[in-house]
This record gives structure tokens, C-alpha cells and sequence, in this order.
């Protein structure tokens, strides 16, 4: 997991958008869609805080501008 929060959000956006179309157009068993909504859900979850972190990280460049 360590390893995905060093991919830029760019980055792990694009991959959920690709596995989201997967699961839309593809025919997959139960199992790997399951497997693979789940890795959404995680993906989303490190995107999630990874834009928080920037969102801190912005405020505090801002207070050392001032």
C-alpha cells in the first residue's frame, strides 16, 4: 500500500477510472469483480487522503507566502 501513496492522484485517478470501465464493459466473474471493486475502494480511499495532504500543503505554502 506504501507504494500507492507515492503515485501522484493524477495517476491513481486514471487507474480507477480505467478498472470502473472495466467492470462496465467487460464480462467478469463474481469473484474478480468483486476483487476489483475492492480494489477501487481502496484506491479511492488513497486518492481521497492524498488530496487532503495536498489540501494541507497548499494552506500551508499560503501562510509562508504571507
Amino acid at each position: 500500500m506504501s507504494s500507492k501513496l507515492k503515485k501522484s492522484p493524477e495517476l491513481i485517478k486514471k487507474q480507477i477510472e480505467k478498472l470502473e470501465m472495466t467492470v462496465e464493459t467487460e464480462v467478469l466473474s463474481y469473484n474478480k469483480e468483486k476483487q476489483i471493486m475492492k480494489e477501487i475502494k481502496d484506491l479511492k480511499k488513497i486518492y481521497l487522503e492524498g488530496a487532503k495532504v495536498m489540501k494541507i500543503n497548499n494552506e500551508i505554502n499560503e501562510k509562508v507566502k504571507e
